[in-house]
């Protein structure tokens, strides 16, 4: 095996879901099933949400909520993950 190479059958995160929208004053969050921040951002400009944890692990699957606020207005979106 080289140096630096990928172990056999290693996990390579490229799962995202891509956001465009929000303005200066803005702010992404997307929300597990239980309603707990797993990832936050600005919300100006597109933004590029992981959808797998710091360790390279895939989300579990459920439904998971996407929240932009821009200028103290709110609007959620769902978004389900599935295996």
């Amino acid at each position: 095996m080289l140096v630096g190479a990928d172990l056999p059958l290693a996990y390579k995160p490229c799962m995202e879901a891509s956001v465009r929208g929000g303005g200066p004053n803005g702010k992404l969050t997307l929300l597990d099933p239980d309603g707990k921040p797993v990832f936050e951002s600005a919300a100006d400009g597109w933004v590029r949400i992981p959808l797998y944890t710091g360790n390279d692990t895939p989300l579990p699957p459920g439904r998971y909520s996407v929240t932009a606020t821009v200028d103290g207005t709110t609007v959620a979106l769902p978004l389900d993950i599935q295996r």
